[in-house]
């Protein structure tokens, strides 16, 4: 098919879309503030298992049955005497814990003194008949580590725990009590000439520093354990591994992987995991898959393939909702976690979710252009340290919400969080404008104009007008290197520099911002700002982080990943040029949610290290929107676009949490991906209510199509003459909720019936949720269907 039939063909299909695009947003307004007719029998039959699924928080359903098996059977108790035979001794103990520790497996207990309750850090509730000793070991042994023969062919990581190294075998017999005998083992069956752990207890620090040694392996390293009033803490500081087997290295360490986990379903509770916008897995069927995430998205140096991104480094474990929980947070060497979920099923009996921290990893070097290539591992470590916080909650506060409120005031505490929410007459509303892109001519390329600077601030002034006084305005395609995949754009800017300033001047005056777009981080091949040997970083086997794209006409163009360091310096190269045209700052993307591992000039750079470079870029600019930014950049963020609006789906997740909202709400005006692209209609509106999540469009003054042979064309609909009422509305009906609860934070979050939410806000403001077609009455408060009611 040749390339101009194929265009007009492209064309025709974008006008019809479009036209069916503007025509259903017309209806699905219209629809957005009238009640919901049921004229179809099943339909409450379908709604019910739509509002039951996964893409909703579920009301925490536990019988009293559950709960009594639960509290006379699963939760876990240790006398003094068993305490006793199983090695354990009182190590470290405070106001509100006491630490019992049994040195040869590294294991722990830990008691509230208050409640009674205790964690424990092996898998409990056992039954001899479970698996085989290798299983067993490692559900008895606090520490793990995996490694690599490199003296062989193929580098395959083998799991060891502290119990297998050390050889041991269980005493099994009529001496120990039944539910001990998959713990006791025999007092002459540990060798330590395989196996030693040498530990020192520090009781005026509350501290337990121990030498773990795997001598057949001739691996060890150090942990440090500390009790404090809050839970405990693990520092494992890289400069003590050591590894005196060249043929031996050591890849990833675990330790405490079971700590809170539970037996099939008898613990009513779940695993929170930040998964984006948040997840629960409820503790309550089979699940024959695990779970495999690493924080802060994955590593594109070894061409990792994890789904989920997990932008902030926390996970948390629930038993029985409003009892008892624990949360990890990671405080340093986020960057090489990878968190683990492993589910009751077939091959385990246990729910359990651990980090893994790594230490090296196993990649390709690549050989031929087929991409053919044989097993590597690097000599370096990585160089950050690893450093977890476990904090246990109880009462009210053992819950997701409860997580949430303890990590928003931790990152509070350290100034990653301020409070910089937007203030104004009503929430923020985020306008993306596209005002310009680059499409193939006869020579070269030739610009296409789809918004001016006038345009822009017309539209400006026509929000305005209509009451939206609290409007962030961001440019793309302000500069005459294009829009999309032409990145890191010059500041060299498509109409005169008076008519930016003009604009800027209008906004600022407004108390409002307004952003240029950039990205210097990822760019392509029609870049002219970058250089490929100098610029275009090499992943961790050395080849060049370049990938085939293809456009529109399926011609292929090369996608550029570039060095950080050199990323810093293009940025450098234009903030004067910015500043001069008094843009308030930039709205940025990769630098925010991509961190990677390359290799330049016989070094090799890990995440962390590259990490520096792109902190850099942040402190650039006073102001920085930033696009979905993980923790490390969340301190710099003026503003936080892009908050998912759901998680990966897995078919184990089992409820969406608005986990992120919880955490910013209150700091961080943050807004959804653009919602021109809404096909799920009033019930987006509503989770942009119960989520406080604030609008975001894009949008062009040219129509749509004008722009469908530039690389644009994805942004398939987004003509503010389309788009003008509807932009309107869906402010409109989102601020008269969150208008009144602008700079509160959310304190409670509960799930009062099927699709039914009531959100509390520290003001004393509640917002409760109708996702269902029929009206709900509670307290003698009245919520439409499909809507919401704010209670003062």
């Amino acid at each position: 098919m040749s390339r101009k039939i194929k265009r007009s063909i492209v064309a025709i299909l974008l006008v019809v879309f479009t036209s069916i695009t503007v025509n259903g947003m017309s209806k699905k307004n219209a629809s957005i503030f009238n009640t919901y007719e049921d004229n179809n029998s099943n339909f409450s039959y379908i709604e019910d298992s739509f509002l039951s699924s996964s893409r909703f928080t579920q009301l925490n359903k536990v019988t009293e049955a559950e709960k009594e098996q639960y509290n006379e059977n699963y939760k876990i108790r240790y006398a003094n005497e068993k305490l006793d035979l199983l090695g354990y001794e009182l190590a470290l103990s405070n106001e509100s814990y006491d630490l019992y520790f049994e040195n040869d497996s590294y294991s722990i207990v830990i008691v509230n003194k208050t409640t009674g309750f205790v964690w424990s850090s092996r898998a409990e509730f056992q039954e001899y008949s479970d698996g085989n000793n290798n299983a067993r070991h490692l559900m008895n042994s606090g520490i793990w580590i995996d490694y690599v023969k490199t003296n062989t062919q193929n580098l395959r990581q083998t799991t060891t725990s502290i119990y297998s190294a050390a050889k041991v075998t269980y005493l099994n017999n009529e001496d120990v009590p039944t539910e001990l005998k998959p713990y006791v083992i025999k007092n002459d069956s540990y060798d330590k000439n395989l196996m030693e752990i040498e530990s020192e207890i520090n009781t005026s620090n509350k501290t337990i520093t121990s030498l773990i040694n795997f001598k057949e392996l001739k691996i060890s390293f150090k942990v440090n354990l500390t009790l404090s009033e809050n839970g405990i803490n693990v520092n494992l500081d890289n400069s003590t591994i050591l590894e005196n087997d060249i043929n031996t290295k050591l890849t990833n360490i675990y330790i405490f992987p079971y700590l809170g986990s539970t037996r099939e379903n008898k613990v009513p509770g779940y695993f929170m995991i930040p998964d984006g916008i948040g997840a629960l897995v409820r503790l309550n069927r089979q699940f024959n898959k695990d779970f495999n995430a690493r924080y802060y998205g994955n590593d594109l140096g070894y061409n990792e393939g994890y789904l989920p991104e997990l932008s902030l480094p926390i996970f948390g474990i629930v038993h029985l909702e409003n009892e008892n929980a624990l949360y990890a947070k990671i405080n340093e060497g986020a960057e090489n976690v990878v968190l683990q979920g492993r589910f009751w099923g077939a091959s385990s009996r246990y729910f359990r979710l651990n980090p893994r921290y790594i230490v090296r990893q196993v990649y390709k070097t690549i050989i031929d252009r087929k991409g053919n290539g044989y097993d590597s591992l690097l000599d370096q470590k990585t160089t950050s340290n690893l450093n977890i916080d476990y904090k246990f909650l109880t009462g009210e506060e053992a819950n997701y919400v409860g997580i949430a409120k303890d990590y928003q005031e931790f990152l509070n505490s350290i100034n990653v969080l301020t409070k910089r929410e937007l203030t104004g007459n009503g929430i923020p509303l985020n306008i993306n404008y596209l005002m310009s892109d680059r499409e193939d001519s006869f020579l070269g390329t030739k610009k296409v104009t789809m918004t001016t600077v006038s345009q822009v601030e017309e539209i400006y002034n026509e929000f305005k007008n209509n009451g939206i006084t609290n409007q962030q305005v961001n440019l793309q395609g302000y500069s005459t290197s294009g829009n999309r995949d032409r990145a890191p754009y010059k500041i060299s800017v498509i109409e005169s520099k008076n008519n930016f300033k003009k604009l800027a001047e209008l906004v600022k005056n407004d108390d409002n911002n307004i952003y240029f777009e950039n990205n210097y981080l990822v760019s392509t091949n029609y870049n002219n700002r970058i250089s490929y040997n100098r610029d275009v970083a090499r992943n961790v086997s050395q080849t060049r982080m370049a990938y085939d794209r293809y456009d529109l006409n399926d011609s292929s163009y090369k996608k550029y990943y570039l060095y950080p360091e050199q990323s810093l310096r293009l940025a450098k190269q234009d903030v004067k040029k910015v500043n001069d045209l008094l843009i308030s700052g930039l709205t940025i993307d990769d630098e925010t949610n991509n961190l990677y591992s390359t290799y330049k000039s016989g070094n090799y750079i890990d995440r962390t290290m590259n990490l520096v470079n792109q902190r850099q870029i942040f402190e650039l600019y006073e102001n920085m929107q930033m696009r979905f930014p993980h923790l490390y950049a969340l301190e710099y963020a003026k503003t936080f676009l892009d908050v998912p609006i759901t998680n990966s789906q897995y078919d184990f997740y089992t409820d969406l949490i608005p986990l992120i909202p919880l955490v910013l709400k209150g700091y961080i005006s943050y807004f959804t991906p653009n919602i021109n692209y809404n096909a799920l209609g009033i019930e987006r509106l509503l989770m942009m209510v119960d989520f406080a999540i604030n609008p975001s469009f894009v949008l062009t003054y040219s129509p749509t199509y004008k722009m469908r042979y530039t690389l644009s064309y994805t942004d398939y609909s987004t003509s503010y003459s389309d788009y003008k009422d509807e932009v309107i509305e869906t402010y409109n009906f989102v601020n008269d909720a969150l208008k009144n609860v602008i700079g509160a934070t959310i304190i409670e979050r509960n799930i009062l019936g099927l699709g039914i939410v009531e959100v509390k806000y520290s003001n004393n403001v509640k917002i409760y949720i109708n996702y269902t077609s029929k009206n709900f009455t509670y307290n003698n408060i009245s919520i439409p269907a499909s809507n919401y009611k704010v209670v003062q």
